[in-house]
């Protein structure tokens, strides 16, 4: 497992950590089954404290991307899927939530938001 920590990005680093791991195991690099270093061991190739790591590990097991066994050590989950949504992603559901309701609340049919929203993506704006 290759992880690379930028200290000046702004991202703290169980972030980084946990969105380096992410990334490995949406491209394979990480299959289902695969164990992680234990915490102290990663951190101190890290350079980082083992609280940092830990979090990292945290997070990625509430998005069910990894399993803890207890003696055993950290495994990458054997039922993950390569489309689980980011936490990134999970804070704009809330936005378009509220798009959702506003185009309901004024009879707006699900596929012009969907037509909006694709021209917007694309750059084209209506007159």
């Amino acid at each position: 497992m290759d992880l690379y920590i930028d200290p000046v990005s702004g991202v703290p680093i169980y972030r980084q950590i946990a969105g380096q791991i992410r990334q490995q195991i949406r491209d394979g690099r990480l299959p289902p089954g695969t164990r992680l270093p234990p915490v102290r061991e990663l951190a101190a190739t890290l350079t980082v404290n083992p609280n940092t790591v830990a979090r990292a590990y945290r997070e990625l097991e509430s998005s069910g991307l990894l399993d803890t066994l207890q003696g055993s050590g950290t495994f990458v989950r054997e039922s993950v899927t390569a489309d689980l949504p980011e936490p990134e992603l999970n804070a704009l559901l809330p936005y378009l939530d509220r798009l959702l309701e506003a185009a309901r609340l004024q009879s707006i049919p699900p596929e012009r938001v969907m037509q909006l929203l694709k021209d917007r993506l694309t750059g084209r704006q209506e007159e």
